[in-house]
């Protein structure tokens, strides 16, 4: 029984742990001014896997350069898209930019009123697991394999509580 007690405490603070974390990785860069986004192609790869959670910094288009990664809107307003300046063109308010795992740069220009910012940094893969507690369906597993986590540890401390018995009864090694 204790054992049990025991996996339920330390899924209870395994759980606690990864929110804390998460809520961190959210809300304190968030309160430094930089916007976090996930990344969900690998047009960036390697620079930036798919699945990242990249942190943008609000960026004045005076201070773009060549080479620095960035997070913009399509006109549409539209997708987010972050990828690097390849040219610039100053007189013209813009800049061409290229994914780095692509062959061309982008159709497009961007403008200046397009630009969200600089990529600061990202963190992998926390962008796959936000997206999927995200929705409805990810939530669905996010619970069932909490469950499941509690289910185990639950068996586990069955089996280690029984072999504990058997050798504190005597009949055990």
């Amino acid at each position: 029984m204790r054992l049990a007690i025991k996996a339920v405490r330390f899924t209870s603070r395994t759980i606690l742990s990864l929110l804390l974390f998460l809520s961190l990785v959210l809300l304190l860069p968030a309160a430094a001014g930089y916007r976090p986004y996930i990344v969900t192609s690998g047009s960036m790869e390697p620079s930036i896997p798919a699945g990242s959670l990249i942190y943008v910094k609000p960026t004045g288009f005076d201070r773009l350069k060549e080479g620095m990664v960035i997070t913009y809107v399509l006109p549409s307003g539209s997708p987010v898209i972050t990828h690097r300046i390849v040219r610039t063109d100053p007189k013209k308010n813009r800049v061409f930019t290229k994914g780095d795992a692509n062959s061309q740069e982008d159709a497009s220009p961007v403008y200046g009123k397009q630009v969200i910012g600089k990529a600061a940094w990202y963190i992998p893969v926390i962008g796959f697991f936000l997206l999927t507690a995200g929705n409805r369906r990810g939530k669905r597993l996010v619970l069932i394999w909490c469950l499941l986590f509690l289910i185990t540890a639950r068996r586990k401390s069955r089996v280690l509580s029984r072999s504990s018995e058997t050798v504190n009864d005597g009949t055990g090694s």
